[in-house]
């Protein structure tokens, strides 16, 4: 944008310095600074309207990605709770399993220890 209004104050400052040394009445020379000076503001509000337009869709398109990838995270985020529910049930059955396993292991290996069975 900062750009386009170097340019334009550039066009501005030479069509003024061109008018300025022409050869015509100080009436022609100030209804030409006019004239200019009128389409290189239509210029200026035609590229501010369009810089608006672009800007506006581009807020949109953002606003509907952030939207979007918030919904995509929240999804990720349900699935890693149940799949941490999951695990978490699992790992205690498996725990379950374990005690009981080592309990009647001990047992055996108590058993099997006792002064009676070994002689």
């Amino acid at each position: 944008m900062q750009k386009i209004i170097k340019i334009a104050f550039a066009a501005a400052a030479g069509f003024v310095a061109g008018v300025l040394v022409a050869p015509k009445s100080g009436k022609e020379t100030r209804s030409d600074i006019k004239h200019k000076a009128e389409e290189l503001k239509d210029k200026a509000e035609a590229e501010l309207k369009v810089a608006s337009r672009v800007a506006k869709k581009s807020a949109t398109t953002i606003k509907a990605g952030a939207k979007e990838v918030a919904e995509e995270v929240k999804d990720l985020g349900d699935d890693v709770k149940k799949s941490a529910k999951t695990v978490a049930r699992k790992t205690k059955a498996t725990s379950k399993r374990v005690a009981k396993t080592a309990t009647s292991t001990a047992k055996a290996v108590k058993a099997d220890a006792s002064p009676a069975k070994i002689k």
